[in-house]
């Protein structure tokens, strides 16, 4: 404490105030209990940056520095002295929203710039104010330097001004800004670390507010335009997270959940959509479940607390106001259609998977998957039958809530805006506690009636899914065609009318037992035509197993291809080997020809192109797959002119995928003896049919006898020696599988006669 002399007392006695100070060590402990953990304290930092107004915040991780950059509004020496040196501001809390932008600014605790002390020993800071042409503000701090026992205001921070063009321009080319310079770690990082630090962070960027995207120019204005950039030696790095968010939130899920409340505590009523995908479960068609609810009927849940009463009352009354909420459910036991591969996937839902809060568009760490706050968990694995929460309205009779997804099968972003809660509710008359509000240095909800009804509203849409998925699967069990064959169902009308020959004319049954005997026929033709086809491909189902098996280490090499490559450019660099670089160049082309290649074979990886039906653009189709068939047919010219409307009949993308590549294929090994190896694919639309033609300039065949070429293990063409080895397939298979596709598919498939300057055209028809 200091101390001063006030006055003399009666006694004589000297009365002295004395005055509280503060030991530099408390950064450090302030640090630790208020920051705790690596990922929070960059949260907090990019924070800082979003309540500056910035629209892009860069994140360079390295093993013993850490740089974060911005574009906000920046600092001039006055605002540093004045707000970022002293601990504690509320300046925040009281302006509630950014000068520019009005975000709900997410930083109240005045303490956000520990975090740098908690990373590392080193700081430094290069700061230009938007609106002022004054100097920039450079301050470096070693916190090393810090000794208990001495005085907080004694430490010191050494500050100096410079020219804003002697600083080096922020994010986007920016003029003004704030860059954040973090050294000598606390702890030193490895590849792993520094990838697991940054899903952490990446974390942060909620898909609803376009994190990440990209921010044109015009959208500069938009205050949920906010981009964290990742940057890195690895150019995988970012991308690699990115695709996780994409396979997660638009690809592999297999149902989404949404749930709204706007104006809740006026109107006490929230909203709720349920939506399945096609065949989920098996054999259910697409659709769509709403329902709304007030939310002073809601029932908090009964999370098993000794104090708990059994059923819980109804709220009564609405504490929330504005919410919003989406959660993907998924089921990852079989090939989709993913970038990242599903141990991938399934690995990242078990660490980052269940429902996340989010306020004012950044994440609260402590919901996540550890937490299990909507209690999903728990009463998963205590197998219970039926939900307090849904109405009578959506009542089973059977034990639905035994669909309820684990926290490892969901992903989920409940978005809230704890100081615009805050706001309304005072306004509303609301009582303290009676709304949203984060614990001090927690980042965490205070657990009040509101947190209660947020957490039943969120329940309450997982389980109308699990109602709905048990209601659906029901259905669809119940909705099972008979699969008995046709020919026994037609023997068994020939055995009817002849046990009742004597009830029924000549004439009529003369005409029945006819038409009866001649469709038992039919259906015995088809059933056997049915059974050559599968003994015909049955060579390729075993093929197809090997090439997915082959996919899959592929896969694991290209991994480890592209790690050498880099290695090897950056070993080139340091040791200025040109050569090696030469070499990884090589590397590299290598790997894009491989990638082509795996290309081929993605269709079959991913369920949803396997099964699911559609009507897909022609031309995008046919060009992924002459990419992908590249570097198996070197040297042969493809064309491709197909008007942009064409589309195919609904088939999964697997079907015209692999139609197309037995075509291509055929077309060259017809043009191997070819000096001139072209192929023309033109598609177009006539009043009736869509029409692809494959024209190629190859050996030619007999048109009046090219349909036998359809047939199975029929071969005309006659591969001369020298290039056998350059040849696809071989077998006579194709175009029996090309002509099993298209007529599965309500489609035609013939040669026809070639336009001038082709040798040969297939010929692909459907109707519109």
């Amino acid at each position: 404490m200091s101390e001063s002399v006030q006055s003399l007392g009666q006694t004589g006695a000297v009365m002295v105030t004395k005055y509280f100070t503060v030991d530099a060590a408390l950064l450090q402990e302030l640090g630790e209990r208020l920051i705790g953990r690596p990922h929070i304290a960059l949260a907090e930092l990019i924070k800082n940056a979003y309540d500056a107004d910035a629209t892009t915040c860069e994140v360079e991780i390295e093993q013993d520095r850490i740089t974060i950059s911005d574009n906000g509004e920046g600092m001039d020496e006055h605002t540093f002295s004045s707000l970022y040196l002293r601990l504690g501001t509320q300046n925040k809390r009281e302006a509630e929203t950014s000068k520019r932008l009005g975000r709900p600014l997410t930083g109240a605790k005045g303490v956000g710039r520990l975090a740098t002390q908690f990373l590392g020993a080193k700081l430094r800071i290069e700061s230009c104010r938007e609106e002022s042409n004054s100097p920039a503000i450079v301050a470096s701090i070693d916190w090393s330097k810090i000794v208990s026992g001495e005085e907080l205001t004694k430490f010191p921070v050494n500050t100096d001004t410079k020219d804003r063009r002697d600083i080096e321009v922020f994010p986007d080319g920016s003029g003004h800004g704030t860059r954040i310079i973090i050294e000598n770690l606390r702890a030193e990082l490895d590849d792993e670390d520094v990838r697991e630090l940054g899903r952490e962070v990446w974390l942060l960027r909620p898909p609803f507010n376009q994190f990440g995207r990209g921010i044109s120019r015009r959208d500069r204005d938009d205050p949920k335009n906010f981009e964290i950039r990742f940057l890195s030696e690895d150019e995988s790095f970012e991308k690699r997270f990115d695709e996780i968010f994409d396979d997660l939130t638009e690809k592999v899920w297999r149902a989404k959940i949404f749930g709204r409340i706007e104006n809740g505590r006026e109107s006490d009523a929230g909203f709720i959509e349920v939506e399945f995908r096609d065949g989920y479960p098996t054999n259910s068609p697409y659709e769509v479940f709403s329902d709304s609810v007030e939310l002073s009927q809601l029932k908090a849940l009964d999370t098993g607390a000794e104090d708990s009463t059994g059923d819980p009352e109804r709220f009564g009354k609405p504490f929330l106001n504005s919410i919003a909420y989406t959660i993907y459910v998924y089921r990852l036991e079989r090939k989709q259609a993913a970038s990242v591969p599903l141990s991938e996937l399934r690995e990242y839902l078990m660490k980052f998977g269940n429902v996340s809060i989010y306020d004012a568009g950044f994440r609260l760490p402590y919901y996540g998957i550890d937490t299990d706050w909507l209690l999903n968990g728990r009463d998963q694995a205590r197998r219970l039958s039926v939900s307090s929460l849904l109405p009578s309205k959506w009542g089973l009779e059977t034990r639905y809530l035994l669909e309820l997804p684990a926290p490892g099968r969901i992903f989920g972003f409940v978005e809230v805006n704890t100081s615009l809660e805050g706001r309304i509710a005072e306004k509303s008359g609301a009582k303290p506690g009676e709304w949203l509000e984060i614990q001090a240095g927690r980042d965490r909800l205070h657990d009040n009636p509101a947190y209660d009804q947020l957490q039943a509203f969120v329940r309450y849409g997982l389980d109308l899914y699990a109602n709905r998925y048990a209601a659906r699967s029901v259905r669809a069990a119940e909705s099972v065609a008979d699969r008995e064959p046709a020919e026994r169902k037609y023997k068994r009308v020939v055995q009817v009318l002849e046990q009742n020959r004597d009830q029924i004319s000549d004439v009529v049954y003369g005409e029945a037992i006819k038409e009866a005997k001649e469709a038992e026929r039919a259906a015995k033709s088809q059933d056997n035509q049915f059974t050559q086809r599968i003994a015909a491909i049955a060579p390729l189902a075993a093929a197809g197993m090997t090439a997915l098996a082959m996919t899959h280490e592929l896969n694991r090499e290209v991994r480890f291809l592209q790690s050498a490559e880099r290695r090897l450019r950056s070993i080139a660099k340091e040791l200025g080997l040109s050569n090696l670089s030469d070499e990884a160049d090589q590397l590299r082309s290598s790997l894009e020809r491989l990638r082509a290649l795996q290309s081929l074979f993605s269709p079959l990886l991913s369920a949803e192109d396997r099964e699911e039906r559609a009507r897909l653009r022609v031309d995008p189709v046919v060009r992924g797959v002459v990419d992908g068939m590249a570097p198996l047919t070197p040297g042969l010219e493809i064309v491709t002119r197909i008007d942009e409307d064409v589309r195919f009949p609904p088939a999964p993308l697997a079907v015209w995928n692999a139609l197309l590549q037995n075509v291509i294929a055929n077309a060259w090994n017809a043009c191997l003896a070819s000096s001139n190896a072209t192929v023309e694919i033109v598609g177009f639309e006539n009043a009736n049919d869509g029409v692809l033609w494959v024209s190629d300039t190859g050996a030619g065949i007999d048109l009046d006898d090219a349909d036998r070429m359809f047939d199975a293990f029929e071969r005309k063409l006659e591969v001369p020696r020298e290039q056998a080895s350059l040849a696809i397939g071989g077998q006579g298979l194709g175009l029996a599988i090309v002509r099993m596709l298209a007529e599965t598919h309500k489609a035609e498939v013939a040669f026809v006669e070639p336009e001038e300057g082709f040798a040969t055209t297939f010929q692909l028809k459907w109707r519109k």
